[in-house]
């Protein structure tokens, strides 16, 4: 997979291989379990293994704050294989997650000149580099995300485009709360794509939120919030603080677009955002 990377990448993306490479080493190597690993995602994974998704999401024994998809994923090879989990192997597991996020992130921005600094800024993002090679969540968002980009960047017509796309934003939603966000993202991206086709707006807006309320609504009705009911502490509430906070993170994970067009900016741009930016962090400090 390595070797494939390398050779899809072309050569000037080899820093980011050997930087790779090397973190993966680092994760494999490291005894010790991270905070979080140790009371929170390693022991939920070991109870959707033993005791089965529904009596884990049930009852205490889910000890986490994100949704369960990413534990279901990585436990894939386990089931297939028979073998139980432990903290390297799952490590393992979310550095591929990784690394098939970089290679969703090569076809994203394969036409931009910048490729090697665009992967560059993705590659140390925080919620990229610390998940890529521990067991947290948030890789498995990431790489949802980065589909959802893709697959609406796509050219292709197709109704079904959207369905698929309605899946993916079910699936990042599954993996962390906060992508919530993209579903009235998308919502307004169709609004604007078909513009005043008001018959168009409405059959693809729906062929969109067949699955991404289907298949996310369950689990939240279940729970009687966004988090699990052990974990009221981390539950959205309305609040402008968290506005922003899903805008800060959803502008860091598309700093790497950014970087693909900053030259054609016009000064008048950088103002607004500049402004937008300090403005709420002035008026809204914690």
């Amino acid at each position: 997979i390595i070797l494939f990377v390398i050779k899809l990448l072309k050569i000037e993306t080899n820093f980011i291989i050997i930087f790779f490479i090397f973190f993966v080493i680092l994760s494999q190597i490291q005894n010790n379990f991270k905070i979080d690993e140790y009371y929170n995602h390693f022991p939920t994974v070991l109870n959707i293994y033993e005791k089965g998704l529904i009596k884990t999401i049930n009852s205490d024994s889910y000890k986490a704050a994100n949704t369960p998809l990413p534990y279901l994923l990585s436990l894939i090879p386990f089931k297939v294989s028979g073998f139980s989990p432990d903290i390297k192997s799952l490590r393992l597991i979310n550095s591929l997650i990784a690394l098939l996020s970089l290679i969703v992130i090569y076809f994203l921005i394969k036409d931009i000149d910048q490729k090697f600094s665009a992967l560059y800024l993705v590659f140390f993002y925080p919620y990229f580099l610390k998940p890529a090679f521990t067991y947290y969540m948030a890789i498995y968002g990431l790489l949802f995300f980065f589909i959802t980009i893709l697959l609406i960047k796509n050219q292709n017509e197709s109704r079904l485009k959207w369905f698929w796309i309605g899946l993916s934003v079910a699936a990042a939603v599954l993996s962390q709360q906060f992508y919530l966000i993209l579903i009235p993202s998308v919502l307004i991206y169709i609004l604007y794509y078909y513009d005043n086709n008001i018959k168009k707006i409405a059959l693809t807006g729906l062929i969109f939120l067949i699955p991404s309320l289907s298949l996310t609504l369950p689990i939240f009705i279940l729970w009687n919030g966004l988090t699990h009911p052990n974990y009221s502490l981390h539950q959205v509430k309305p609040d402008f603080s968290n506005l922003t906070s899903i805008l800060l993170v959803s502008g860091g994970i598309l700093i790497f677009y950014f970087a693909s067009i900053v030259k054609y900016l016009d000064k008048k741009i950088y103002l607004i955002f500049f402004n937008n930016i300090i403005f709420p962090k002035r008026v809204f400090l914690p």
